[in-house]
């Protein structure tokens, strides 16, 4: 179903990227979404069964009934996730775009925003997600400290990146601590659905855990397999901010 196991011109270099070739396949023929976006939906759902006692079965089921006062923010406005939640009260997504002005309106709930210093004020979302973004981010900390801000007290950051269980430290693919980005590993572009490839700075080992504990969220990771939903070794991290 969708986009076949050998369309991978990269295979090589995504396995040591830690990319598997069913983290972007297994697409469904209707909605467009692969094992990773089925992936991330399964936490959506989880949570709003935890917080509302309502059990969807699918995003379309939840988006038919609404957010039920619950409020995210999405930075992926491209997704199949984003194309069911659109112009619900209470969705927010984001685009970037550096040639424009961030904090911009870019259609109804959906505005121009660097992750890195994002135009919300404190508190402002239950939910968070992010797929598959962070190792492009060039400072990590800027962004997850500014999701951290952002985040509600007792909300839920929700995301998946290409994760290394092996690695007690970051794998660094591009040295950032100066102005010029300095390649230290053969550079790595995935696709994006705006610039078409967009350079990965790094590969998350356990350092992830570390790193996001201090800026003040609680962090689990879970790795899911469900027949039903056709999710298969999907990765995912969620982040709790802490109630003090």
């Amino acid at each position: 179903m969708g986009k076949p196991l050998f369309d991978f011109p990269d295979a090589e270099l995504r396995d040591l990227h830690k990319i598997g070739l069913l983290r972007e396949t297994l697409q469904c023929q209707k909605c467009g979404a692969t094992n990773r976006d089925r992936t991330l939906s399964h936490g959506i759902l989880s949570e709003f069964y935890i917080r509302t006692g309502i059990l969807h079965n699918s995003i379309y089921a939840l988006s038919r009934l609404g957010l039920q006062g619950i409020t995210i923010f999405d930075s992926d406005a491209f997704s199949p996730i984003s194309r069911q939640l659109k112009g619900l009260t209470g969705y927010t997504c984001s685009s970037y775009f550096p040639g424009r002005d961030f904090g911009d309106l870019l259609g109804p709930g959906h505005y121009n925003i660097d992750i890195q210093k994002i135009d919300f004020e404190n508190n402002s979302f239950d939910i968070i997600l992010s797929s598959d973004m962070m190792e492009h981010v060039r400072d990590i900390d800027a962004a997850h400290e500014e999701i951290f801000r952002i985040l509600a007290v007792g909300g839920v950051y929700l995301f998946n990146v290409p994760y290394d269980s092996s690695l007690d430290l970051n794998r660094i693919l591009v040295d950032t601590s100066g102005e010029v980005d300095i390649f230290i590993e053969q550079p790595h572009y995935h696709g994006d659905p705006l610039t078409g490839a967009i350079l990965a700075y790094r590969i998350f080992g356990k350092q992830i855990f570390k790193d996001i504990s201090n800026i003040g969220f609680c962090l689990d990771f879970e790795l899911i397999n469900n027949a039903q939903n056709l999710i298969v070794n999907g990765d995912l991290f969620r982040a709790v901010k802490k109630i003090n």
